[in-house]
């Protein structure tokens, strides 16, 4: 058995990161909020497609997503996800404390 992944590489890191490195006023050019939605909307797409397939991440934050040195957002960290039909779903408790939300935890 042998698992072939992709090496995201590049100088933006994980999402949290390449959206804490922007300077001051970057946030006010119109390109920075393009780079962002888009990145927003790669990254739901991605989602929708696991979703689609049956499988939950079930750990989605900022530092589970990779960007490669286009932006393009790569979504990680498949620890804690799922296939609904292998698991009762509303009854799985996983991810990351501070990202879970209320009425689950």
């Amino acid at each position: 058995v042998c698992i072939v992944m992709e090496l995201v590489e590049g100088p933006h890191g994980d999402l949290s990161r390449f959206l804490k490195s922007r300077g001051p006023g970057l946030e006010e050019l119109p390109s920075w909020w393009k780079t962002k939605l888009e990145i927003f909307m790669e990254v739901v797409v991605g989602v929708k497609t696991c979703h689609r397939n049956g499988v939950y991440h079930g750990d989605l934050k900022g530092r589970n997503v990779l960007l490669d040195s286009f932006c393009t957002p790569k979504l990680v960290d498949f620890g804690f996800s799922f296939r609904v039909r292998d698991v009762d779903y509303l009854n799985s408790l996983g991810g990351s404390l501070f990202w879970i939300s209320p009425e689950v935890s």
